[in-house]
Formats: structure tokens, sequence, C-alpha cells
């Protein structure tokens, strides 16, 4: 970011996915890159753009892992990525009526290694390793109904599909 007043974020390199309002993170992976309750990492690039009333992120990244296994025993070493494996999406936040906000999101995983070992391998229900990608298209909306002195009644709602395939196998 060359100008503090530019909407744009440009960042490339080692990190963590950012955590906005409501304790939501933007595109929160899946638990399979909380092994040993370390805090997931990811390789890549992330563009945001943030005004009053928007704020959208987009990212390409690549999981990192410090599980291995060395002979035979798994084991936790230095960061390491996993090959031909990306968390990829957009995720926009609306608050152009305010005080209500919507959330819209697509996000993405993609696991293209069809021989995998480690960490687990893709295998479907008849136990045939392939290719993984899991799509989820979402939305969430939330705000204030009343406030009053003892505090604020709100709603909240969100939806989601998902969709995909897991080798062989469809996500449905």
């Amino acid at each position: 970011k060359c100008d503090p007043k530019d909407p744009w974020t440009l960042r490339m390199g080692r990190q963590r996915l950012p955590v906005i309002s409501e304790g939501r993170v933007w595109g929160l992976p899946p638990t399979e890159y909380y092994w040993y309750n370390f805090v997931p990492h990811f390789d890549g690039v992330m563009l945001d753009y943030q005004t009053k009333d928007v704020r959208a992120h987009w990212f390409l990244l690549q999981p990192l892992t410090w599980a291995t296994i060395r002979d035979g025993v798994m084991t936790t070493d230095h960061m390491r990525e996993l090959d031909d494996t990306w968390h990829y999406g957009f995720y926009s936040q609306f608050k152009t009526w305010a005080p209500h906000t919507v959330d819209f999101y697509f996000l993405g995983l993609s696991d293209f290694d069809d021989e995998r070992e480690w960490p687990k391998p893709n295998l479907s229900e008849e136990k045939r390793s392939g290719t993984y990608d899991r799509y989820t298209i979402g939305s969430n909306w939330r705000g204030p109904i009343r406030k009053d002195d003892c505090g604020t009644l709100g709603y909240g709602f969100e939806a989601a599909y998902q969709f995909g395939h897991f080798s062989n196998n469809r996500i449905k």
C-alpha cells in the first residue's frame, strides 16, 4: 500500500487469514489445517479493498504444514507447503444498509495430487485415490432489531451451498 488513503492492499508471501467482525475469518480453512493446534499459515497472495461501506478480500493461498513423516513416524518440523493444494476465494462485506451488514463469499479448496500419501490420501468410498475440489458459495446477514437500555436484540442469518468432488465421489 503506497498511499494510506488508497482502499487497495496487496500482500504476498507467508501469512495468516485475517479476522473480521464477530470473530469470523476471511475464508476459514477446513479443520485439516489445524494439526496440533498450530495456527494455519499459507504462502500466497491476498488483495484487499476497504472503504467505509465495503470490505472485499480475494486470495490464492497454498497451505503450509508442520507435520511430516520421518522413518515411518509422524513428527513436527519446519513449515513446508502442501504440494498441489490451494485455498482460494472471495469474501465481501457490505455495510451500505448500516447498521445491518451483508456478507457474500465464494471459497475453494483444491488438491490436485491424485497419489497423495501424506497428510492423508484423497480416497473415495471405493478407496480409489484421486483429486479433491470443494467449493462453497454463501451469504451472511446480520444486524440489530431493537436497542434499549437493557441491550440490543439482533438477528443473524447465514446460508451456504457446498459442492465439488472427492476422488470420484461428488460432494453434495
